[in-house]
């Protein structure tokens, strides 16, 4: 019975891991509703990013890494243009660490 409480407090995220989902969900969300307006590459490349953002995880650290990701995508859409690392497609590797001020500028 002991083993089974540890893996199920291992399954349960923690309410710090909640609220980084759920502000990646609609931070994401709002990303699919405005990038229509994008020619078709980069489209592409958006789906593409998004799909990667969206590996699931359980590392905190990386979810907020994402988060800051998914934030910066966000803000490219909405200025109409796709910077680094978003004018490209995305690595297979782990994304590298994304300074929170280049999000916040």
């Amino acid at each position: 019975m002991r083993r089974s409480t540890l893996s199920q407090q291992a399954e349960e995220p923690s309410p710090q891991d909640q609220k980084l989902d759920e502000e990646f969900i609609k931070t994401m969300l709002e990303v699919e509703k405005h990038y229509a307006a994008f020619n078709k590459h980069d489209k592409i490349r958006i789906e593409q990013w998004s799909k990667k953002l969206c590996q699931v995880t359980l590392n905190s650290t990386w979810k907020q890494n994402r988060n800051n990701y998914a934030l910066l995508l966000l803000n490219c859409v909405m200025n109409g243009t796709l910077i680094d690392p978003f004018n490209k497609v995305p690595t297979a590797d782990s994304l590298p660490s994304l300074n929170t001020h280049i999000v916040v500028c």
